[in-house]
């Protein structure tokens, strides 16, 4: 796929895609500069650049100075503050990824790039994050509420790293009624938050927590509802620190009627975690997990992979 098909996909899905203005062709020609983007579009009249790229390897190298030239040019009042997505050819499929964004006046490179096929749910959180600014605040759709799971790995009194991962709502996976609060409750809920035990929890979070307990017993885990763009800028910010992604494997162990090991099961599964260190606090070596294989009963695997459909780690979110 070269970079011309890659094009007609893109095309293909945002529709009108135009490339930089006559006047600011004009501008690097006479300058002699560059232009950091390839291509301009909309979506629900929210602006953002394009780059596109035959591969990630073409990327690299390049970041910094897409950065400054961006930078330039807005102070230059020639372009607008916009977000630039780069998109490239991964596995045979034309995926897109946030390369760039704005928060306030001050231009911030991802580092941590999550590259999304074009779809019609990337684009609508796409959409999402085009019109999420500071000026104001609104909620998310219905369809892209989720849930945000928070492991605080605490060692000697410090919190040292952090777990974040999302899980979407559900008939099954939802809120907990709250009790009749009197007034001086519902004051202290708006200090102290909505109490860890009215968020959802399942088979599946007891099992990460567990896991994660094995190699840090102080680790506590802590929920919230992701329900307005701001949050997904905090979220963001998060994403700019040290991060590491560690894939714990669980082989599925058959039992006989006393509990006794008989075999291993075939249906074995893995789950992806995101780290974020606090790099002035954590040690060098980073996140050490006892054990990176874990067993587990294969009568619960099933219930198990069908749980991790509604679970996506921050990483997988594009902000």
């Amino acid at each position: 796929m070269n970079e011309e098909q890659i094009f007609e996909i893109v095309r293909q899905w945002l529709g009108q895609v135009n490339a930089p203005s006559e006047q600011l062709v004009r501008y690097a020609r006479q300058t002699g500069r560059s232009i950091p983007f390839d291509y301009v579009s909309t979506i629900d009249n929210k602006e953002f650049y394009i780059i596109i790229k035959q591969n990630t390897n073409l990327l690299r190298g390049t970041q910094q100075s897409v950065i400054q030239q961006l930078s330039e040019l807005v102070h230059l009042r020639m372009i607008p503050q916009a977000p630039l997505i780069t998109v490239t050819q991964i596995d045979n499929t034309c995926r897109f990824g946030f390369m760039i964004y704005w928060d306030y006046d001050k231009c911030y490179l991802n580092n941590n790039i999550y590259w999304r096929e074009l779809t019609q749910e990337s684009l609508g959180w796409l959409s999402i994050q085009l019109k999420a600014n500071r000026q104001r605040i609104v909620s998310l759709p219905n369809n892209y509420l989720r849930i945000v799971k928070t492991i605080s790995l605490e060692t000697q009194d410090m919190v040292e790293a952090e777990v974040v991962y999302l899980r979407k709502f559900s008939p099954t996976y939802h809120m907990s009624s709250p009790p009749m609060l009197s007034d001086q409750e519902r004051f202290n809920r708006l200090l102290t938050g909505t109490p860890e035990k009215e968020y959802p929890e399942d088979e599946l979070d007891r099992l990460i927590l567990t896991t994660i307990q094995a190699s840090y017993p102080q680790a506590i885990i802590k929920s919230k509802i992701l329900l307005f763009d701001v949050d997904l800028i905090k979220y963001r910010h998060l994403k700019d620190k040290r991060f590491e992604q560690h894939t714990i494997n669980y082989v599925a162990i058959r039992y006989d009627q006393n509990g006794q090991i008989i075999g291993s099961g075939e249906r074995n599964f893995r789950i992806t975690l995101d780290f974020y260190y606090y790099p002035n606090v954590f040690k060098s070596n980073g996140v050490r997990l006892i054990s990176l294989v874990n067993e587990i009963d294969e009568q619960l695997t099933n219930q198990y992979t069908q749980l991790l459909n509604a679970y996506e780690p921050l990483s997988a979110i594009n902000i």
